[in-house]
C-alpha cells in the first residue's frame, strides 16, 4: 500500500489509494484526486509558447517581444536558458567564467552555475544578458551580483532584470475623506 504525507495545518493528510475509484483518500475522510496538482510556491505558472514550455507568463511574454524584435530586425537573435560556470582561481582569486586569462593551465575551483533565462544578441554586436524575475531570492541576489562583478563593467555587455508592472485597475474612484457619498 502506498501513501503520500501533506501537512495542511495541524493534520498531517496520510492518502491512501482507494482501489475502486482509485482517488487518494486519507483516514479523516479528505479526498485527493489522482489528476490534482498542489499550488506552486512562488505562484508562477508554467507557459508554453511557440512548443517551449517557460517557467512564467513573463517569461513566455518577454519570449514572444524577443521574436517580434528578431521578425523586425531590432536584434540579430537570442538564446534562452543559457548556462554560465562561476569558477574561482586559485592563484589571483579571481572569479571567473570558465579559465582565467591570466592563469589558463591552472585548475579552476567551481562555485556554481547560473542558467540566464534570456541571453540576447544585438545588431551592433553587444550581448544582453536578461533575467525575468517575479520574486527576488537570496539566492538569486547573489548569482546576480556575481554577474555584475564579471560583466558589469565590460564594453558590449548589458544587464537586464525584467520584473512584471503590477498595473490595477480600479472599479470605482477613490474619494477624499469626508466627502459623503
Amino acid at each position: 500500500m502506498t501513501f503520500n504525507i501533506i501537512k495542511k495545518g495541524v493534520h498531517y493528510h496520510r492518502y491512501f489509494v482507494d482501489v475502486d475509484t482509485n482517488d487518494l483518500v486519507c483516514l479523516c475522510g479528505a479526498v485527493k484526486k489522482q489528476g490534482e496538482k498542489m499550488p506552486r510556491k512562488f505562484h508562477n505558472r508554467t507557459t508554453e509558447y511557440n512548443g517551449i514550455q517557460y517557467h512564467s507568463k513573463l517569461e513566455a511574454r518577454y519570449a514572444a517581444d524577443l521574436d517580434w524584435r528578431v521578425r523586425s530586425k531590432d536584434i540579430a537573435s537570442w538564446d534562452r536558458q543559457v548556462k554560465i560556470s562561476f569558477d574561482v582561481c586559485p592563484e589571483c582569486a579571481r572569479l571567473n567564467t570558465g579559465k582565467c586569462p591570466e592563469h589558463p593551465t591552472h585548475k579552476q575551483f567551481h562555485i556554481t552555475n547560473y542558467y540566464i533565462d534570456f541571453v540576447i544578441h544585438h545588431n551592433d554586436g553587444d550581448t544582453e544578458y536578461a533575467e525575468c524575475k517575479g520574486m527576488e531570492l537570496t539566492e538569486w541576489k547573489t548569482k546576480w551580483h556575481m554577474m555584475e562583478a564579471i560583466y558589469g563593467k565590460k564594453e558590449g555587455i548589458r544587464l537586464t532584470v525584467v520584473k512584471e508592472s503590477n498595473q490595477y485597475q480600479w472599479s470605482r474612484l477613490s474619494t477624499p475623506r469626508g466627502a459623503g457619498l
